[in-house]
């Protein structure tokens, strides 16, 4: 069963590695990506499987225990905000990217969390000390992010084209 205290301590355990784990996601769905462009027929299957597990990794970082930042509820809450946010954000340029339903809602709530995810993070650099390097990390991954989620929306609106 799958309950906050469980989910806490899987995330926990594996937080060493989510680092590791998100820079080999990555890459791996960029190569899936770049089969899927060039109409490689396994691209879309991997594809599914690296975002997805990209997705995943994002979820679980929102239960890292974070002891600098366990007193204080707003940046739990951010924390949390900020990687759930990313993860439907990558769940949403998957399912643009594979045409599902409902894709470009969940591409325009993905990258609004990001875009105030990135406001948040001057706050909260601000606020606790000892932290700075992880809200710089933050705000590089969401700006990353959203300039992905925002280039996306544009490509499926028609505005731009490759």
């Amino acid at each position: 069963m799958f309950t906050y205290t469980n989910i806490t301590k899987i995330a926990n355990k594996l937080q060493p590695k989510l680092r590791s784990f998100e820079l080999v996601f990555i890459i791996l769905a960029l190569l899936a990506l770049s089969a899927k462009l060039s109409n490689i027929e396994i691209g879309t299957q991997l594809l599914v499987i690296f975002l997805s597990t990209l997705s995943i990794i994002y979820f679980l970082s929102g239960f890292i225990t974070i002891d600098k930042i366990k007193e204080n509820a707003l940046l739990v809450f951010f924390n949390r905000f900020n990687a759930w946010g990313l993860s439907i954000l990558t769940i949403g340029i998957l399912f643009i990217i594979n045409h599902y339903p409902s894709s470009l809602q969940m591409l325009y709530m993905g990258t609004l969390t990001s875009l105030v995810s990135i406001v948040f993070s001057f706050y909260a650099k601000n606020k606790s000390v000892g932290m700075e390097q992880f809200y710089r990390i933050s705000f590089i991954r969401n700006l990353a992010y959203s300039f992905v989620g925002i280039l996306t929306i544009l490509f499926f609106k028609g505005i731009i084209s490759l």
